[in-house]
Order: C-alpha cells, then sequence, then structure tokens
C-alpha cells in the first residue's frame, strides 16, 4: 500500500515538475520570438542588452553554428543564483527540427543518479553549465548544440518590467517581512517576488511555474494594446531577461531560432523518462532510457 502511495506520488511530482518547465521553457521561447520581432525597430539597442545575457562557450561546450543545421538541441537549466552555480531545480533538453517542424521535450530529473553515479544537481553545482551539460550529452549519446539556464532569483526583475502580476496564492505564509494571504496575490516588486518563490523549497517550483506564467500572460496582453513605439516598455523586459537568463545563444542565432524554429516551437510532445527507487538511489528507469535516445536521435535526423 505505503509503495503504491509513494509511486503515485513520486508521478504526481513528476507531472507537476514537467508541467512547470513547460511552461517556463514557453516564457523563454515566448520572450525569444517577441524580442526578436520588435528587434527590426530597436535592433542596436535589444542587441546591446542581449549582450548582458550572452556567454561565450566554455572549454567543454564547443561553439556550434546553428544556421547550418536543420535540428539542434538546447538544454534548458532552472538553477538558483547563476554567479554562484547554486543548485539546479529542474533540467529540460529541447530537440527541434525546422524540417518536420517538430520539437520534443525530456524532463531530465535533477536529482536522479544517471550513467556515472552522478546526478545533473551534482554536476551543476560543481561544474556548472558545462557539468551538466556533459552528463546531459553522455546519457542520450547526442550533442548539445546551446543551453538557456533560468536564474530564478531574478524572475522579480521581469514581474516589475512587465508592471506587476497577479497569481493565486494555496495557502497563506510569511516571507521575511512579507505577508501572502490565501488565493490572489499581487506581485510588483522584485524584492516581494523573490519573497514569495523562496519561502519553503517545496513549494519554489509551482510557485515559479506561476509566476512566469502570469508574467507570460502580461506580457502577450500588452504586446496587443502597447505600441511598439513605446520602446522603453520592451526595452526594459529586455534588461529584465537579459539578468535572468544567461545562454550561449548568440543574438543573430537567436533570430535565427524565432526566423527558422517558430512552427517546431509550438509543436511539441513530452518524452517521459521515469525513475524506479532501489535502496534510496534513484535512477532512470531503463526502457524509457532507451526510448527516448531513439526518440531524439530521430528528432536530430
Amino acid at each position: 500500500m505505503n509503495k503504491k502511495h509513494h509511486h503515485h506520488h513520486h508521478h504526481h511530482h513528476r507531472a507537476r515538475k514537467w508541467f512547470i518547465f513547460k511552461i517556463v521553457l514557453g516564457v523563454v521561447a515566448f520572450l525569444l520570438i517577441t524580442i526578436a520581432v520588435i528587434a527590426y525597430g530597436i535592433y542596436r539597442n535589444v542587441e546591446n542588452s542581449y549582450q548582458n545575457s550572452y556567454v561565450a562557450s566554455t572549454q567543454g561546450t564547443p561553439t556550434v553554428n546553428i544556421s547550418n543545421l536543420h535540428a539542434m538541441s538546447i538544454l534548458i537549466l532552472e538553477t538558483g543564483d547563476a554567479s554562484t552555480n547554486a543548485n539546479c531545480y529542474a533540467s529540460v533538453l529541447a530537440v527541434m527540427n525546422k524540417d518536420t517542424k517538430q520539437m520534443a521535450l525530456v524532463s531530465i530529473p535533477v536529482d536522479t543518479q544517471l550513467s556515472n553515479q552522478t546526478t545533473i544537481n551534482q554536476s551543476f553545482v560543481k561544474n556548472g553549465e558545462a557539468g551538466a551539460q556533459n552528463l546531459v550529452q553522455n546519457l542520450f549519446g547526442l550533442q548539445v548544440t546551446k543551453y538557456v539556464q533560468v536564474d530564478v532569483t531574478k524572475i522579480g526583475n521581469l514581474v516589475t518590467a512587465v508592471g506587476g502580476i497577479t497569481v493565486e496564492n494555496s495557502a497563506a505564509f510569511t516571507s521575511g517581512t512579507y505577508q501572502f494571504a490565501q488565493g490572489q496575490v499581487t506581485l510588483n516588486s522584485a524584492a516581494q517576488t523573490q519573497a514569495f518563490l523562496q519561502a519553503g523549497q517545496a513549494e519554489t517550483s509551482e510557485r515559479v511555474m506561476k509566476v512566469s506564467l502570469a508574467v507570460y500572460q502580461k506580457i502577450k496582453a500588452n504586446t496587443s494594446v502597447k505600441s511598439l513605439a513605446n520602446l522603453s516598455y520592451y526595452q526594459n523586459i529586455m534588461n529584465a531577461f537579459s539578468s535572468a537568463i544567461h545562454t550561449n545563444i548568440a543574438f543573430d542565432e537567436f533570430q535565427d531560432i524565432a526566423l527558422n524554429y517558430n512552427k517546431a516551437l509550438v509543436n511539441s510532445k513530452k518524452l517521459s523518462l521515469n525513475t524506479t527507487t532501489k535502496n534510496s538511489v534513484k535512477t532512470i528507469v531503463p526502457t524509457d532510457l532507451t526510448t527516448v535516445k531513439t526518440s531524439l536521435a530521430q528528432m536530430l535526423k
């Protein structure tokens, strides 16, 4: 009975984590496309801001020119403070093909032992993005083309930039000097958002999902009513975006993705990696890994 209950809870937790990261991925993709579109009007301004997000490839993560590719993979990591290699909360590999106009998404559990008895979180804490990327490449037997790191401690800057958001809070709690009532909560400042996200580690991922979705909806709503002439609004979003996102996707590549992979970005399928626990050690179910590896290889053809 206990075993079944544990399995069900684990499945629910995994499903929730997947949903959270699909939303975060959607927000990133939406921002990429939105900014690429408005870039025609404020190209230089945006390009200068984007440089703050751009991180040149380090040793162990070779530079790849995506313009020559018909398919590519992007590793997306949701982490704590990007400057300190704090914990990695979630990881998703997105594999997209511009010919088939499809994208496959696989959520990789960060606390699960992979091929060399190391977890993604342990690799990230020890060796940063390059460590996590090498682990994922070894796991699936493919090359990770690019990466995007989302610093959850900076999401509050995006909230401020869009003019505040409203989210649903499942239970009342206090965080620092802030009190959050049950029900609808309005977040206006970066500090308030940070307090909302950080209280209680178990709830952080769920709150990141809610905040990300609300930011996405606010930008979407404002894009239709705010004139593109209101450049300061988009510039503020771009500045906040560049503080929260760290990536080795260069500005021209990012335009390439928005232009050539936009249909793939909205045509996604989920590939599942279930885990099993034995002697308190979590590992990926071997048959799942085989299935996912085959699917990803097919997508990259």
